[in-house]
């Protein structure tokens, strides 16, 4: 998040620094503007440029501020659309291996619901 934050605050600067200058070259000494009129396109990309970054800095930061990232969002709404209801299975390795062995058929549907009563989740 600092890093983020960081990131975005020296971009501004950055930008805002290369906006007065342009426009202090521009209106201070119109001879130097002249000469640099061939170049005012490229300042005004870098802007651009700068502009999008920041603007994509902010997402990111807002994104994470409410705790989850559109790859989360996305796969929690891929779990949804399969079945899950409460999103994706929580990663307990004590149900996923009941739940192997019951499919490799290890053991039978009693024993997995005991093992999962036991464990205190369910189906």
């Amino acid at each position: 998040m600092w890093s983020s934050l960081a990131a975005l605050v020296a971009l501004v600067c950055i930008t805002v620094v290369i906006g007065v200058l342009d426009l202090l070259v521009q209106g201070q000494n119109p001879s130097l503007a002249a000469a640099l009129a061939s170049w005012n396109w490229v300042v005004n990309v870098i802007l651009v440029i700068l502009a999008i970054v920041i603007v994509l800095l902010v997402l990111r930061m807002v994104f994470r501020g409410l705790g989850m990232t559109p790859h989360e969002r996305s796969r929690e709404r891929r779990a949804r659309r399969h079945g899950y209801d409460d999103g994706p299975r929580d990663q307990d390795p004590a149900v996923d291996i009941a739940r192997a062995r019951y499919a490799r058929g290890e053991i039978t549907q009693d024993q997995l619901d005991q093992t999962l009563r036991q464990l205190g989740k369910s189906w």
